[in-house]
């Protein structure tokens, strides 16, 4: 579990399977690669099954976030292969957009991400348009390293997104 002043991450339960499905509306889909509309109670508990199999194997973390014990989003993210690289994104459910909880909870999600894993180096993505997701990133200490088109499978297309980075050591991060 990581926690922070307003919110708290925790690994996924079945339980949440309403909460997400509640929460994937198109106007958060639209950003997301992965996560279509609409996104069934049977979507759910497979995501939520998957991630706990990848959590179990130690390819990846991934959490629910919380405030005040209310499901408001997701973050989640794991290794690149056999690299000591890894990738993430995340979302939250729309009526929490612009409160400033994910420049909160990405931070501190990136930094238990690097940690569990041993990465060395950091990378998301985000559509160019969308700007909040952008200082999310930046707020984790990612840099914009480029643009590339990368499979859209909740739209069935390919989408340019952007390309942030960051190096990481378990000593200073930076």
């Amino acid at each position: 579990m990581i926690e922070t002043p307003r919110l708290r991450l925790r690994p996924p339960r079945p339980a949440d399977a309403p909460s997400l499905v509640a929460l994937m509306m198109p106007t958060v889909s639209q950003w997301l690669s992965n996560w279509p509309v609409p996104f069934t109670p049977g979507m759910a508990e497979a995501r939520i099954a998957a991630s706990l199999d990848a959590i179990t194997a130690g390819r990846s973390l991934i959490c629910v976030v919380e405030h005040q014990e209310t499901f408001v989003g997701w973050i989640g993210g794991g290794r690149l292969a056999d690299t000591d690289r890894g990738r993430f994104g995340y979302w939250l459910g729309e009526p929490w957009h612009g409160r400033g909880f994910m420049r909160e909870a990405a931070p501190a999600y990136v930094a238990a991400l690097c940690d569990r894993l041993a990465l060395r180096r950091v990378e998301a993505a985000c559509q160019p348009a969308n700007r909040g997701s952008a200082l999310v990133l930046a707020a984790c200490g990612l840099r914009r390293v480029g643009a590339r088109a990368e499979p859209a499978p909740a739209r069935g297309r390919d989408e340019l997104v952007e390309v942030w980075e960051r190096a990481w050591t378990r000593d200073a991060p930076g």
